[in-house]
């Protein structure tokens, strides 16, 4: 398993999908929309373990999906298993709603962490915004293109992606002022379970 000792990653990108709507925020299910998300992922381990990849579940929330209304901003946390050896990584989701698109911040770290990370989210916050004329409140429906989908794709269509959770690494922030390189060796850590094949049976 690997070690974060008292550092985690922060993935930074951005999403020019579009003004997502937030109309459906206050009727959300989110023990149903758990579910889905767990079944989604059960089915798509199959095509994991085909490819010779160790499988992975969806625990449950670590902390439970919320909306901020006024600061545009959806919060939540997974708590995920990877592979036979019963290591649990922690993976704090933020999406900063903006009138062209949306910020991912996706925060890796180990589970007792958590309370830990949400005490720097303010501070990790700080670090990115929308300019004036970008805020989200700035929405022209005349004129700007809407996304696809609502707010709540962001939360349960995300967990499509999570066989690739780094994979579109953007900035990395540094927790507990640890050097650079111990947040690179830690995604190095996260890519090798996410992508490591299982060892093959010998035939002996």
């Amino acid at each position: 398993p690997f070690d974060f000792d008292n550092s985690w990653a922060v993935e930074i990108s951005y999403e020019d999908e579009g003004y997502v709507s937030d109309k459906e925020a206050s009727k959300m299910n989110f023990d149903k929309m758990l579910k889905d998300m767990q079944a989604g992922i059960k089915e798509a381990n199959q095509a994991r373990e085909e490819a010779g990849y160790e499988p992975y579940e969806l625990l449950g929330w670590a902390t439970s999906p919320r909306y901020d209304a006024t600061g545009h901003k959806l919060y939540w946390a997974e708590e995920l298993h990877f592979g036979q050896d019963g290591y649990n990584v922690l993976n704090y989701n933020i999406r900063v709603l903006g009138r062209k698109g949306y910020l991912n911040l996706n925060v890796i770290g180990n589970m007792d962490q958590l309370s830990d990370i949400e005490a720097q989210l303010p501070s990790i916050l700080q670090a990115v915004s929308f300019s004036e004329g970008n805020l989200y409140e700035n929405f022209n429906p005349a004129t700007d293109r809407l996304a696809d989908y609502g707010i709540a794709t962001l939360i349960a269509g995300g967990i499509a992606a999570k066989t690739g959770l780094l994979a579109k690494i953007g900035i990395l922030l540094l927790g507990l002022k640890k050097f650079l390189v111990v947040i690179v060796v830690a995604i190095g850590g996260i890519f090798s379970r996410l992508f490591r094949r299982k060892p093959q049976e010998s035939n002996s």
